[in-house]
């Protein structure tokens, strides 16, 4: 079943293609409704991803969305050690990191 927060973006997306183009008095009224929400921003800021959100479809392949797991971030640390080869003293600043997270094992095991 679909969650209410994997079809955000899609729901914004069909909003505005059967809403565009915006009155100047909706601009103003969206920007407004973002400031309050805390999102200091204003109009040409929001039409800059408006303007991408409904013209991506028209030029790129079908959307595909990568679910961000556990395993993909793992996957992702093993190419960058593999790839990039730290120093000595990156494993150092890697592992006073961890340790100041609370990790306990030790350079050799990693």
């Amino acid at each position: 079943m679909v969650k209410w927060e994997d079809i955000r973006e899609d729901l914004f997306e069909a909003t505005l293609t059967v809403l565009l183009p915006l009155t100047k008095e909706q601009q103003e009224d969206i920007v407004r409704f973002m400031n309050e929400r805390g999102h200091q921003t204003n109009w040409n800021a929001i039409r800059f991803q408006v303007t991408q959100v409904t013209q991506v479809p028209q030029i790129a392949m079908p959307r595909i969305l990568q679910k961000w797991d556990s395993e993909v971030h793992e996957d992702i640390l093993l190419a960058l050690v593999k790839h990039w080869a730290p120093r000595p003293d990156d494993w150092r600043a890697v592992m006073a990191t961890l340790q100041a997270q609370g990790y306990t094992f030790s350079e050799s095991a990693l």
